[in-house]
């Protein structure tokens, strides 16, 4: 990733971990459809963006989040972490 748009993939993975959500009731996969209808919905969000955003959640949980459980498996997990399977984020076409 360019270093450029850094601050656009920052906010789309911000904006995935702040939506409200019943994630207590939510699979994985159905929190990252929720959030690509949410977006889809909102007019403010052109389709690029919408890309965008898939691709930030989708860098995001398989490749940070992932080493970020791999170090955390040393120690505790943190309450509340819930980690997501690889096969269920896909960008959408």
């Amino acid at each position: 990733m360019d270093i450029a748009h850094r601050p656009y993939y920052n906010h789309w993975v911000l904006r995935f971990l702040r939506t409200e959500f019943d994630r207590d009731h939510l699979a994985a996969c159905d929190l990252l459809q929720c959030f690509s209808d949410q977006l889809a919905r909102d007019d403010s969000v052109q389709d690029w963006q919408l890309r965008q955003a898939m691709q930030a959640v989708e860098l995001y949980l398989n490749v940070y989040l992932p080493v970020a459980n791999s170090l955390m498996s040393k120690g505790p997990m943190l309450e509340g972490q819930t980690p997501f399977p690889l096969y269920c984020v896909s960008l959408p076409s």
